[in-house]
């Protein structure tokens, strides 16, 4: 009875390892080099007169860069509470205004 709960344990903890490897793998690049799985926060309301090509080189969240988000966590940007989702891509681009729906 010992030997069979061991066992059980042990599949049950390689399988969520393999779950998490996987998880893990989605959102590496695929066999043809590109990311298809993203978390994405959107839309960032840009500042009046400010265009997307100065506001990329400034951090729109307070350290962005370490941020870890997961789909569902909420951040407030801007004044405005905006909620983290999972985004795949089917090609190699993103067409943001389909996906955010402007």
């Amino acid at each position: 009875m010992k030997n069979l709960f061991s066992t059980a344990a042990l599949g049950l903890l390689l399988c969520l390892e393999m779950s998490n490897a996987s998880a893990a793998d989605a959102f590496k690049p695929d066999r043809e080099g590109y990311i298809r799985h993203w978390v994405m926060l959107a839309p960032i309301s840009l500042p009046e007169g400010e265009t997307g090509s100065e506001a990329i080189f400034k951090e729109q969240i307070k350290d962005e860069a370490a941020l870890r988000p997961k789909a569902g966590d909420k951040i407030k940007v801007g004044g405005k509470e905006l909620t983290w989702q999972n985004i795949t891509a089917s090609t190699n681009y993103f067409d943001f205004t389909a996906i955010v729906k402007f």
